[in-house]
């Protein structure tokens, strides 16, 4: 990647080559990777972003980034995405995957009922 001062996180959960290895980041979130502990290898790519998101709110919790404010962001509105990607994702319908899941299609019924 060419350099444009910008720090890079990439977010995958595909297979990693085992040629070109990782690619050039801040942080690889790939739970493919070898040194990788989390039991997530089934979880689809959305579904990885939205744990990401999640930690990152805990973090900005505890660096108080949400203070002052009325709320913290809900991340749970987004759960209906994230239903939307684990099926087209077609991966199995097992551990965090079948609990997104099962929550996501809550507020995806919550969205198209909205709409």
């Amino acid at each position: 990647f060419p350099s444009h001062d910008m720090d890079l996180i990439v977010v995958d959960h595909h297979q990693l080559d085992p040629v070109k290895g990782l690619p050039q980041a801040l942080a690889v979130v790939n739970p493919q990777r070898s040194d990788c502990e989390s039991g997530l290898k089934q979880l689809c790519g959305c579904g990885l972003a939205f744990y990401l998101a999640v930690a990152l709110r805990m973090h900005g919790r505890k660096e108080g980034w949400f203070e002052g404010l009325k709320s913290e962001p809900n991340l749970k509105q987004h759960l209906d995405l994230v239903v939307m990607a684990t099926a087209a994702d077609m991966v199995p319908l097992t551990g965090d995957n079948h609990i997104l899941v099962r929550y996501g299609l809550d507020v995806l019924k919550r969205t198209l009922s909205s709409l």
